[in-house]
């Protein structure tokens, strides 16, 4: 597949979604579609994020250390209806 190499302004543009986007000419017409990486989060997303990355670091290791709750204990918790 070709690759097409984008300006620092269209990629700043693209980072902004999440989701499936056409791409269309200074007149409309459509050039083709951006789909963009799977579980990447948009680039405003990123930065709104308080949190360093030493801190998400910090906040993962502490999740795989400490453990958690299984999926059945936190359904009892939800209240049934």
């Amino acid at each position: 597949m070709p690759k097409i190499p984008v300006d620092a302004a269209v990629e700043r543009l693209l980072r902004l979604t999440d989701e499936r986007a056409e791409l269309v000419d200074q007149y409309g017409n459509v050039l083709g579609y951006y789909d963009p990486k799977p579980g990447r989060l948009p680039q405003a997303a990123l930065d709104a994020c308080p949190d360093t990355d030493e801190e998400l670091a910090l906040i993962a290791q502490r999740a795989r250390s400490e453990g958690g709750r299984s999926l059945k204990e936190i359904l009892a918790e939800l209240p049934q209806e």
